[in-house]
């Protein structure tokens, strides 16, 4: 009987060498890991999926699960569950708001807390973000206010930064530059009430902020 041939081939995370000897029972082959490891592993077990790496592969499962236990506590483990609930939950008091509109989070957080940790510590969240003030405290923040929750789409932001993003926020555009009125009356330096005052007097939102 022919002898199968898996030189060149790659079963997960393993690429098959060359063979290297012949176990009791079993075919054995070294193997390069997607890490850059070199192992020898069993054809058996390569073939059946039964060992995928040189190990690595299980080490990174294990460090996950850790960071996931160990952060279940936390502000950001409930901040990540909130984002869920809001999107996926009926019976969430946000659902109309976020799910009820086709907001969703994205497969590479919904289902999985230590791709959203490391997102946010790579992205301005720091570990002492719940001891801040309240004007001072991040909070995710989606940029497209009508897009998903995914890290093209998210970032934190303290309070401030946030509410001139609500979707309830009008925004204008002068010159190419777009604000909330807000932001406007704080770089022409008018008070809010004088704008208002202006536009019921009839004056266009450009008039109003720099008459």
């Amino acid at each position: 009987m022919k002898k199968l041939n898996i030189i060149g081939e790659k079963y997960n995370k393993l690429l098959v060498l060359e063979e290297v000897d012949k176990g009791k029972y079993n075919r054995m082959f070294k193997c390069l890991c997607d890490c850059g490891n070199i192992t020898i592993v069993a054809m058996n077990n390569m073939r059946s999926g039964k060992i995928v790496s040189c190990g690595c592969y299980k080490l990174e499962k294990l460090l996950s699960r850790n960071i996931t236990h160990n952060q279940r506590h936390t502000h950001l483990y409930e901040v990540w569950k909130t984002l869920k609930q809001r999107c996926y939950n009926p019976k969430n008091l946000g659902y109309h708001n976020y799910g009820g509109r086709g907001i969703k989070v994205c497969d590479e957080w919904r289902n999985d807390f230590d791709a959203f940790y490391k997102w946010s510590y790579a992205n301005g969240y720091t570990s002492d973000n719940h001891n801040k003030d309240e004007k001072n405290k991040l909070t995710i923040d989606r940029i497209d206010v009508n897009g998903n929750y995914e890290p093209s789409n998210c970032r934190w932001v303290n309070r401030k930064e946030q509410a001139n993003n609500m979707r309830h926020t009008k925004h204008i555009t002068i010159n190419g530059e777009t604000h909330c009125i807000a932001e406007w009356c704080r770089i022409y330096n008018i008070y809010r009430t004088t704008y208002q005052s202006r536009i019921k007097r009839g004056m266009t939102p450009e008039e109003a902020l720099t008459k």
